[in-house]
């Protein structure tokens, strides 16, 4: 099963779709055509519900599994990897509050089999009348104006993370599309206060 790439901060002068960035964790299973989703994951290994994220995680993608099927069958596809933001109204920078009621996942990107990843436009056009998808906020050029309004937390559709942007490739491959962050300054200063005398920590999650 595929796993998903980190995203690079540096961002990039091209036209791009702009999504929310949760603020949780990757998750992802494999999407099997008359088996359905069979196998989950973190962004760098395999759980099962025994784990602590799959405890939480797994349950709620199973509860998107027909809609999925629904999707993806319509579209003519056999295999697929989904990969999920899980997060929480607690979650902050990867920490979840295990104890917190209110988990939730949203489709973030989805690599077919023999196709690779799709573009950020053939990702929306697929998943449009799907509810449980990060919406496209933006599609344009990321210029200084708009970094400024994600940066202050005025951008429509942004989170208080930020925003993620994704730009097509000439052609889908095994890698994700082109991406870059933009995170807000509010979420710098909490990710600084949270870790104020963990330097290794703030650099890691930056």
């Amino acid at each position: 099963m595929k796993h998903y790439d980190s995203i690079s901060s540096k961002i990039q002068d091209i036209t791009a779709y702009a999504f929310p960035k949760y603020d949780g964790s990757n998750v992802s299973c494999l999407y099997r055509n008359r088996k359905g989703l069979i196998r989950f994951g973190s962004r760098n290994c395999l759980f099962d519900e025994s784990d602590q994220m799959g405890k939480f995680a797994i349950p709620l993608m199973k509860m998107e599994e027909e809609a999925i099927t629904e999707i993806l069958k319509y579209h003519g596809i056999d295999e697929a990897t989904l990969f999920w933001e899980f997060f929480g109204s607690e979650s902050f920078a990867g920490w979840h509050n295990w104890e917190a009621k209110d988990f939730q996942i949203v489709l973030i990107d989805i690599s077919v089999e023999r196709r690779g990843f799709l573009n950020p436009k053939d990702f929306i056009d697929m998943f449009e009348n799907y509810d449980r998808v990060a919406p496209c906020i933006y599609h344009g050029r990321c210029g200084p104006e708009i970094i400024e309004q994600i940066r202050l937390s005025t951008f429509p559709g942004a989170t208080q993370e930020g925003v993620v942007c994704k730009a097509n490739r000439a052609k889908p491959n095994c890698h994700p599309p082109i991406m870059w962050k933009i995170k807000s300054n509010a979420w710098y200063n909490a990710l600084h206060t949270k870790y104020k005398d963990q330097p290794e920590m703030i650099e890691k999650l930056a």
